[in-house]
């Protein structure tokens, strides 16, 4: 991987499922278009709205034909979210931080914890990516913050079932209790990340998003909201 040599910030938005990413990411989407208009900004998620973003979801949901999460190497997983990545890479992300943009990605590169057992697995499937991106062509460009919102899996647990989501096998407690703790171990050995406390109030999580945000982008506080 490289560190991003352009102009425009790739700044992603992490954390389990219950975190509290999904509300966070849209609060920033709307707070920098209101507040910084003159901001040139870009908006993407992973896994994306392409074929191989669709088949991903397809086998999350229990839809696909032929191929069933519960009897699929964890690898063989996230090499189908590589790919759909390195699409998400060449079409939108790299595209957009060349011409000065400012990308804001509803998950990114640090999503490879959910295919890790443990830390151990970290390398293993770096590796992996790093060379997925390799034979494509693709440059594998490191964001320049991944924002990760850290929350108790019994916090996550219960806020997903309030909502009545119906939940997927990443969902169940001891997967995210694993996934929690990778994103824990990733952070402290992997540049740029930063970890919010996703537990307090959703506007106490945004005023931590905000300074993240701030920093990366060279922003100055134009607001008290």
């Amino acid at each position: 991987m490289i560190s991003n040599p352009y102009p425009g910030k790739f700044i992603t938005f992490e954390g389990i499922d219950g975190s509290g990413k999904s509300e966070q990411y849209a609060r920033a989407v709307n707070f920098l278009k209101a507040y910084f208009k003159d901001l040139k900004l870009a908006l993407t998620k992973e896994p994306t709205d392409q074929p191989s973003g669709r088949e991903i979801y397809s086998i999350l949901r229990k839809q696909h034909p032929t191929l069933k999460l519960s009897e699929m190497h964890s690898y063989q997983f996230q090499e189908m979210y590589f790919r759909d990545r390195v699409w998400n890479y060449r079409n939108r992300v790299i595209p957009w931080i060349s011409s000065g943009i400012h990308v804001l990605a509803d998950r990114g590169p640090v999503s490879v914890v959910f295919g890790a057992d443990s830390y151990a697995n970290f390398d293993d499937l770096m590796n992996i990516q790093e060379q997925v991106f390799k034979y494509s062509g693709t440059d594998f460009i490191w964001p320049d913050g991944n924002i990760i919102y850290d929350v108790p899996v019994e916090v996550a647990m219960d806020r997903m079932l309030k909502s009545g989501k119906v939940l997927d096998q990443f969902e169940e407690i001891e997967n995210l209790r694993r996934v929690r703790n990778n994103y824990l171990a990733f952070a402290q050995d992997y540049d740029n990340c930063y970890v919010i406390d996703g537990s307090k109030s959703p506007q106490e999580v945004f005023e931590m998003t905000k300074n993240v945000l701030y920093f990366i982008l060279g922003l100055t506080d134009s607001t008290d909201l």
